[in-house]
């Protein structure tokens, strides 16, 4: 307990340490230029501002030089060149279920994170009716092509008042096997839907598709937006269900991923879960209402991502009841010019971060389904994962000059 107090601590002196870049906090006038729903972003789609804060980085030292994770698309497996993604210094999670030393992976103990991917869906409404009737926050890591496609969803989950947005990428690909300028695509976009479609609230933490990271990726995602990684240690696989009643994975059957929470909730409170759920589909959303009115009875503090260490929500506001603030944002980055960047991060540890140690996941990570309900995401695939890797490198948080106006509305 002392451990997560003291994690607590430092995840609210923190807030205090500039993060990454400014932002003007209003809608934009024009919200049609985005970058085509669904695909990659390409370089041509990256703002300039981004690039010129990437290339600041890279000049730095602050960017690994590790290569780019090849994807075998008949084996589902995705690899590095000459064997990379097995050193540490990689610190694939993929791979090698290697942890960052700022990465969240499980909540202090007796706490359970109430949180769901690749929304929002044209199915997430039965969710956030759930959510809005038991007064229950929980963080949506969101698809930014979806928040675009399904806005009327997202705006529903807005009007709720008490739900916190996280990023999940812009077209839900697998993070290691894109360039540096496509990671900064992926990140940057779905981070300025979201400020677009909220009222300006700009995200600050993050959650890589099937848990795809590695030092490179963890470093853009900290160095250039100031993004904090989620991972999970309990996986229901519930993205495998579909609404006839079926399962598209064929070791994964509708009755065993129903009964794969209980024994997790049921059993010791330490660690604290972080469960990795989907909004994808009605039969991966009712896993979720199915146990959640048994949480309290059973001694569970449940809450969202950032209520975990008490962590502010966002970078630019406290909590979604507080007013997005610009010149918070313009303070961070005003006292972390490059000039004056430290070595240490200041991505906020809420709950338990691997402080470069390594660290096993208790599960390996779900694939977001090929059959989806709305508009979603690109098939993906199941991770292979062996062993455990330590991270060696401290991934050093520095504040960009060029990122000024980065996430500033494109008119």
């Amino acid at each position: 307990m002392l451990k997560f107090l003291t994690l607590a601590l430092l995840a609210g002196s923190a807030m205090a340490t500039p993060s990454s870049f400014r932002v003007e906090i209003r809608p934009r006038q024009d919200t049609s230029k985005y970058p085509p729903v669904l695909e990659v972003v390409d370089q041509a789609h990256v703002p300039k501002e981004w690039l010129d804060a990437l290339k600041t980085a890279v000049s730095a030292g602050k960017i690994p030089d590790i290569p780019a994770s090849v994807l075998d698309k008949a084996t589902g497996v995705n690899t590095y060149p000459n064997g990379v993604g097995t050193d540490p210094k990689t610190c694939s999670w993929t791979i090698n279920q290697c942890y960052g030393k700022n990465e969240l992976h499980e909540a202090p103990d007796g706490k359970i994170a109430v949180n769901f991917d690749d929304g929002p869906t044209t199915n997430s409404d039965s969710l956030y009716d759930f959510l809005g009737q038991n007064s229950q926050s929980a963080t949506h890591f969101m698809i930014g092509s979806n928040v675009v496609q399904n806005a009327a969803q997202f705006k529903k989950a807005v009007d709720l008042g008490n739900q916190h947005f996280a990023v999940h990428t812009w077209s839900h690909n697998l993070m290691t096997t894109l360039t540096n300028e496509q990671i900064v695509g992926e990140l940057g976009w779905t981070m300025q839907a979201i400020a677009d479609q909220s009222g300006g609230y700009i995200p600050r933490y993050w959650r890589p598709p099937q848990g795809d990271i590695d030092n490179r990726v963890r470093a853009i995602a900290e160095e250039v937006f100031g993004l904090t990684s989620v991972i999970w240690n309990k996986d229901t696989d519930d993205w495998c269900l579909d609404d006839q009643g079926g399962s598209s994975c064929s070791d994964e059957q509708p009755d065993k991923i129903k009964g794969s929470v209980k024994p997790w909730i049921t059993g010791p409170k330490s660690p604290g879960l972080i469960i990795l759920e989907h909004e994808l589909t009605h039969a991966s959303i009712d896993i979720f209402k199915g146990y959640y009115p048994d949480l309290k009875g059973l001694g569970w503090d449940a809450m969202n991502i950032a209520q975990l260490s008490g962590a502010e929500w966002y970078k630019n506001a406290a909590d979604s009841k507080a007013k997005p603030d610009d010149r918070k944002l313009l303070g961070a980055y005003q006292s972390a010019a490059p000039a004056a960047a430290s070595s240490t991060s200041s991505a906020a540890p809420a709950a338990k971060t691997s402080s470069g140690a390594s660290g096993q996941a208790a599960s390996s990570s779900g694939a977001a389904s090929a059959a989806k309900s709305g508009s979603t995401q690109p098939a993906t695939k199941s991770n292979q994962t062996s062993g455990a890797a330590s991270s060696t490198t401290g991934l050093g948080m520095v504040s960009l000059a060029a990122v000024v106006g980065g996430l500033a509305y494109l008119l």
